[in-house]
């Protein structure tokens, strides 16, 4: 007999056919890639805000895919700290100015739902990453190709962070970005060594990035992914013995560039302006802090850029959209009772990531987690000089359910995760 349902599946023949294409890793590959660029290298455009509300509306449905990541502690932390900037505006100083910010910033926590609902384990969150870096990587070639048809080999190091036009924003985003990228591409060819032409491919993808962040010569980018890079030689090896090989590598390293800084940057060498100027922004804004230190003055660059004019602060050479500081500009915004929320989410965080570490029993379980924990150290290096605004701003937002998906007990492959010497 045929079963009563068998017409319908007669009645379109091409159904099956279609959800085959649908669900082709080619095509879906290539659907991220295009979403990937259009987020990185168009993030104000009205086509970028329909591809992030979009896939928030195909998310809602699929909420319960997303519990596993935000039932955690770290994930409670962070709809506490959305939760208080939405609170918030019942005191901020420019109410209007802070909820213009914040709608449109709110594509930020619907951005990270939509991750935390397709990226729910290692894999996945491995292949969000991966991703992102291939969408950036022909940006940074193209540019490396701009700047050295218009500036020549020569002047190419000294120049390049000047040359306008600038493709993501700022020489600091695509710097951060590029370091960002490096990172991916070269874990992802340790973790991928067994098939050659992938880690091969792989590998060239981390020195160009390596090689734009080289060229850009942007101070803060360079230094924080110095820290970060530093970081993996303690953080990969599974043992107390390959942690003092790494740290002795890792001093090696220090003193070879130390001996090279002249040539890998000397604005590192000008000690005239070390800090660009921002001394004179983090000093007025403390001051500004000590009047509003618990609750802050509202969310937003809009009420920071308002009070921060009102306040007739020194002159200065350059204009500043914020603080350029990641606390100092959360206790502008929030005061000290959203820098408490905020601590305790990357701290908790940061336990998390350490507890995956320790249960971690292979290279292949433990590779993941060392990335994502390099690229929160990378941006929290570059924080503690600068604000990661812009696209930084993003990329940090999307590290949280990220970070919390390859942490997850279920990364460990087998059924118990047994602690590891180290």
């Amino acid at each position: 007999m045929i079963p009563e349902s068998a017409p319908r599946a007669f009645a379109d023949p091409q159904l099956p056919a279609w959800r085959r294409l649908l669900n082709h890793a080619a095509l879906t590959t290539g659907l991220a890639l295009a979403g990937a660029f259009l987020i990185w290298v168009f993030p104000s455009v009205a086509a970028t805000d329909i591809l992030i509300w979009g896939a928030f509306l195909w998310a809602l449905p699929r909420w319960r895919r997303a519990a596993s990541i935000w039932r955690t502690a770290p994930g409670l932390a962070a709809a506490l700290v959305s939760l208080y900037a939405l609170v918030q505006l019942a005191w901020a100083v420019h109410p209007a100015l802070s909820a213009r910010d914040l709608l449109r910033d709110l594509r930020l926590p619907a951005g990270a739902f939509v991750l935390s609902v397709l990226a729910t384990d290692t894999r996945r969150a491995e292949r969000a990453l991966m991703i992102s870096a291939l969408a950036l990587l022909p940006i940074f070639a193209f540019d490396l190709i701009r700047l050295i048809s218009s500036l020549g080999l020569d002047q190419l190091v000294t120049s390049a962070r000047y040359c306008k036009p600038y493709l993501l924003n700022h020489p600091n985003v695509s710097s951060l970005l590029a370091g960002a990228v490096c990172l991916i591409c070269a874990c992802g060819a340790w973790s991928r060594r067994a098939r050659p032409r992938v880690a091969t491919g792989l590998a060239a993808g981390a020195l160009l990035a390596a090689a734009y962040l080289v060229v850009m010569a942007s101070r803060g980018p360079q230094a924080a992914f110095a820290v970060s890079a530093g970081a993996a030689f303690l953080l990969i090896p599974r043992t107390w013995k390959g942690r003092m090989t790494g740290l002795i590598l890792m001093l090696l390293a220090a003193l070879l560039i130390s001996a090279n800084l002249q040539r890998i940057n000397a604005r590192f060498l000008d000690k005239s302006d070390l800090f660009s100027g921002r001394t004179v922004v983090w000093r007025q804004t403390a001051a500004l802090i000590q009047a509003h230190p618990w609750f802050g003055y509202g969310y937003g660059k809009g009420t920071f850029q308002q009070v921060y004019t009102a306040s007739h602060p020194p002159p200065s050479p350059f204009f500043f959209p914020h603080p350029h500081q990641y606390a100092l500009f959360v206790l502008f915004q929030g005061g000290r009772a959203w820098l408490v929320l905020q601590a305790a989410l990357w701290l908790l965080l940061a336990i998390r990531l350490i507890r995956a570490l320790a249960r971690s029993q292979n290279d292949t379980a433990r590779m993941p987690i060392v990335l994502v924990a390099l690229l929160l150290i990378l941006w929290h290096v570059y924080g503690l000089g600068d604000y990661p605004d812009n696209r930084l701003q993003t990329a940090l937002v999307a590290l949280i359910p990220l970070a919390i998906a390859v942490s997850a007990p279920a990364a460990c492959p087998g059924k118990t995760c047994t602690r590891t010497s180290g």
